[in-house]
């Protein structure tokens, strides 16, 4: 695993914003080589830069209370953004068509 949960659940609790930011660029890079956007090359600098964002703006909404697994957490949130990021543009790409 590239990102302990220890270290991570401790640089979410004490909301470490350059050591969350290395964390969540390792999520979204790890996400965005996913099997689901294997055939979206052109677009992995946008999928990251959407996980980046999604990770970013869901930090405060982890509840160590509820899992002592914040990797798995912010994993699914970055999947989930790049689901909806390809869904945005296959939906631009058909009213292009």
């Amino acid at each position: 695993m590239y990102i302990e949960n220890q270290d991570f659940l401790k640089q979410l609790h004490d909301n470490d914003e350059s050591a969350l930011l290395e964390s969540f660029g390792k999520i979204s890079d790890g996400c965005s080589k996913h099997k689901y956007f294997r055939d979206y090359k052109t677009l992995r600098d946008d999928l990251r830069q959407e996980m980046l964002v999604a990770l970013w703006n869901s930090r405060g909404k982890f509840n160590p209370e509820m899992s002592s697994n914040p990797f798995s957490y912010f994993s699914t949130i970055a999947i989930r953004a790049g689901l909806s990021l390809i869904a945005k543009e296959r939906v631009q790409n058909d009213i292009l068509s």
